[in-house]
């Protein structure tokens, strides 16, 4: 039986995660889908960050670093999407739960299908998510060999519905 979903949930989408730091320089990662790349030269990106997290909370509280990574993550990273994206950074250590599973400088991910440097340009409140329109600083990694993790992917494992 298939599942009648709203139109927003039926377009499989790239799964990120951004990487944000508090004020402590404390690590924090999140699941995101509502990303968007929204211009050709220069590469820009609209994230739509849910209120009430850790990583809105980096984003829009610490304005003083604009800087963060945006992970487009790979199939080979599934298992760390309930954590991520079910468990709060506000109280638990995501960066204790991520120290396996970091490149060799710890700044992101080992094994994204891609990953950018960013740095935030605007930010625009409303409703549920507040967003950040960045531009691509730089490409740290791009695996073309990886196999990107799409929502399509997560209904048919059963993480999301």
């Amino acid at each position: 039986m298939i599942k009648k979903r709203k139109p927003w949930n039926r377009v499989s989408e790239q799964v990120y995660s951004l990487v944000s730091f508090d004020a402590d320089g404390k690590i924090n990662m999140n699941i995101a889908t509502y990303v968007v790349p929204v211009t050709m030269d220069i590469k820009r990106y609209c994230v739509a960050i849910y209120k009430h997290t850790q990583t809105h909370k980096n984003i829009f509280e610490y304005k003083k670093n604009k800087d963060f990574v945006l992970q487009g993550l790979s199939i080979r990273q599934i298992n760390l999407v309930r954590v991520l994206g079910k468990k709060s950074g506000q109280t638990y250590d995501k960066q204790k739960f991520l120290s396996n599973y970091l490149c060799s400088n710890g700044s992101y991910l080992a094994f994204n299908a891609f990953t950018l440097q960013m740095k935030i340009e605007k930010y625009i409140e409303l409703g549920d998510h507040d967003v950040i329109i960045a531009k691509v600083q730089k490409v740290l990694e791009n695996d073309a060999q990886s196999t990107p993790l799409t929502t399509t992917y997560l209904q048919k494992e059963g993480i999301i519905l």
